[in-house]
Formats: C-alpha cells, sequence, structure tokens
C-alpha cells in the first residue's frame, strides 16, 4: 500500500484550470450515436475500521456506448450505456471476500450548444467520483464539469487536474483528453485521513468512434496514426488510428532491429477512429516502431518502453 499513501500526498498544488472561447479549440470528446469506449478500471480503498484496515477494490472492464441522440433548443441529450465487469474483493484481516460485478445502467450525457459544449450528466449523486469513469455533473460537489471542445498541446490532447479542499478529505483528480477520441485517462484520489484514503485509476484501453466525429471539421477523414499515449511508458500503452474507409488494417510492433514483436490488427475493419492496447511486460526497456498499414498506405511510429 506504500504506493497509495506516497501518491496521495501529491494532491496539494492543483490549481483549478479556466479557458474562454478561442478558434484554437477542438473537439476533444467526438460524440455520435454508435461510439463506444472501453476503459481498464482500478479503483482501491482503505479504510480504518479500527480494528484493523479494510481493503476494497474494484478491478476490471467499464464500456460506454452512446444509444440515442434527443435534440433540443439549447442542448442535445446523448443516451450513454454504462457496462461494468469487475472483480470487487474485499480484504480485512483474514477476511477475504471476492465476487464479481456484472452490471449496466444508462444515463444522460446532455451537451449545452454554446461557448465549449459544457458535458454533464443529467443525474448523479454524491460520491459518483468513485463509481464511474463518466462523473461529470452540472451541480458540483465532489466532481467537475467536462466540455467537448479544448486547446491542445502537439501531442494533441489536454491535461487537467483539479483540487478541491473542502469538506475534508481533500479530493483530487486529473482528466487526459484528446482530440477527436475522448477521456484516455482519468486518475482521482483523497488525502491521506485518519480513517483512510482512496483512490481510482482509469485508462482507456479501446474505442469506436464512427466518421466525421467532428462536424465542424472542415478536413476530410483521412489514413492516420496517431502518437501512443502514455509515451514513455511501462508496461502498456494505447495506439490509437484513423480509418476513412472500410479496410483492411495491419498493425504490428518492431523492435530496432527490424524484428516482429507482436502483432495487435490483422483485419478487415469499417471506417472510423479505433484504439489498441499494447501490453510491453514481456518486452525490454528501448525503443520500439509501430507500423500500420491500410489501403496501400504505410505509416510508422516510435516509442519508447521505460522500466
Amino acid at each position: 500500500m506504500k504506493h497509495l499513501l506516497v501518491f496521495t500526498l501529491l494532491v496539494f498544488c492543483f490549481p483549478v484550470l479556466t479557458f474562454g472561447q478561442s478558434d484554437t479549440l477542438v473537439d476533444c470528446f467526438p460524440l455520435a450515436v454508435g461510439n463506444q469506449w472501453t476503459y481498464a478500471y482500478d479503483h482501491l480503498r482503505t479504510m480504518d475500521t479500527g480494528a484493523g484496515n479494510m481493503y476494497t477494490s474494484d478491478t476490471g472492464k467499464v464500456s460506454y456506448t452512446v444509444t440515442n441522440k434527443t435534440s433540443l433548443a439549447d442542448s442535445t441529450v446523448w443516451t450513454v450505456k454504462e457496462q461494468r465487469r469487475l472483480r470487487h474483493l474485499v480484504t480485512w484481516g483474514y477476511v477475504r471476500e471476492d465476487t464479481t460485478i456484472v452490471d449496466s445502467t444508462v444515463f444522460g450525457f446532455v451537451e449545452q450548444l454554446t461557448g465549449r459544449h459544457a458535458l454533464y450528466r443529467s443525474n448523479g449523486e454524491q460520491g459518483l467520483l468513485w463509481k464511474t469513469v463518466f462523473p461529470f455533473l452540472r451541480d458540483m460537489s465532489d466532481t467537475t464539469l467536462m466540455y467537448r471542445y479544448w486547446r491542445v498541446s502537439a501531442s494533441q490532447t489536454h491535461t487537467f487536474k483539479v483540487r478541491y479542499p473542502s469538506p475534508n478529505p481533500v479530493i483530487a483528480y486529473e482528466f487526459i483528453i484528446r482530440k477527436d477520441s475522448g477521456l484516455v485517462a482519468m486518475r482521482a484520489w483523497n488525502a491521506m485521513t485518519f480513517e483512510g484514503a482512496e483512490f481510482s485509476n482509469h485508462r482507456l484501453v479501446g474505442q469506436t468512434i464512427t466518421g466525421a466525429a467532428n462536424p465542424e471539421a472542415t478536413s476530410p477523414l483521412k489514413v492516420h496514426l496517431y502518437q501512443n499515449y502514455p509515451n514513455p511508458f511501462n508496461p502498456s500503452t494505447t495506439i490509437t488510428y484513423q480509418l476513412p474507409t472500410k479496410s483492411f488494417v495491419s498493425l504490428k510492433v518492431y523492435d530496432v532491429l527490424g524484428r516482429e514483436v507482436e502483432t495487435l490488427v490483422e483485419h478487415e475493419s469499417d471506417a472510423g477512429l479505433f484504439s489498441v492496447e499494447w501490453d510491453s511486460k514481456q518486452a525490454s526497456s528501448g525503443v520500439y516502431f509501430y507500423r500500420m498499414s491500410a489501403n496501400g498506405n504505410v505509416q510508422t511510429n516510435r516509442m519508447l518502453v521505460l522500466k
């Protein structure tokens, strides 16, 4: 548990970031019926019961699928289905409870059609931050608002961090979003208290984004292989690629000597934006290349494994 205790001490310097409307804003949360995001989900809580520490963890996969769209005068309501398959493990002294959570829920995801297009759930409750990858609420208590349009860095991503100093315990979180992709990572933690601590770490491992995710874009969709994220990394990273039409796709990883390390994709795929995860547990530290071939178009990027 030492890594958790250290991590929770890092929350005290995070500013609240604000932005104004700008021509440089880009779509970082594409919404369309059929879009889907799948996350590796990891939530850990430790609590002092007075008779020893109780540890509760939920790990597994959670997916979000846009199933419907309702247009209103000043907003759009997207119907999102959340599906969870998690291992729920509780450890308390010699007591160990190991169960599986398989459930689903549906919620409305409201998009305001002015400014930067604020995004928030139509309903939610206290503590939502620890129960979902999409905890965004309009009337914030222990979460924050999300927006569809952001400024991004050269890596096409934007990171924002927020800290709530009260009520006790201190709550802080970090979101990483990527152009034309959506939320690629979410981390949340509270400050250490006498009662315990809580930590969430969720990351994107797969997605399906339908063509023309950004209706305001003027350039046509084209074959593109994005830079992996995170980079450098250990042990896993996510590689995203874009297809303008139905294509046979080959995506492989090579070492610096040109030897094939692993085949990640080798099949026909519809048009859209897709992501695949590479786990480098069996690879040593060093530079690797990932190469995609689709519709006669070949693209290669470099990535770095640090162990």
